[in-house]
């Protein structure tokens, strides 16, 4: 049986996840972050055994935002995914998990997960969705 390519899994980020992106981005600079976007973290070759990972060592991180505090090395920083139509396919939903584990135990950091479709919303309701979701953490 072939497949058509506009049923398959998508690779790479649609207008609509570039925008969700842009308006978290927008969010976190008014509050003072640092922040960083498309950020690649290369797994470390001992997680990669461990959790017997046969793909690409690594992940490209949505967000990673960064709050300086007084007396804390290098602040507090947070990894954001936004997560679309696609994460309820298998295959994003494990590498979701192989990357959310790499920073909540090997980096001990947290990651926050976004729906995209909160991202995208009117002005109103993401300033309500963003400070209900991010300010706490950040």
């Amino acid at each position: 049986m072939v497949q058509r390519q506009s049923e398959g899994i998508k690779k790479g980020n649609g207008p609509s996840h570039d925008q969700a992106v842009r308006n978290v981005v927008r969010f976190l600079r008014e509050h003072e972050c640092e922040v960083y976007t498309e950020w690649y973290e290369f797994w470390s070759a001992k997680f990669v055994k461990e959790n017997k990972w046969k793909k690409e060592p690594g992940h490209q991180y949505d967000i990673v935002a960064r709050r300086l505090i007084n007396d804390v090395p290098f602040g507090k920083q947070y990894f954001i995914e936004i997560d679309g139509e696609k994460h309820g396919h298998t295959e994003p939903q494990i590498n979701d998990g192989m990357a959310e584990k790499w920073v909540t135990e090997q980096l001990r950091q947290k990651i926050i997960r976004l729906p995209k479709v909160e991202c995208l919303g009117t002005a109103t309701d993401r300033q309500i969705f963003f400070n209900d979701k991010l300010c706490d953490p950040i």
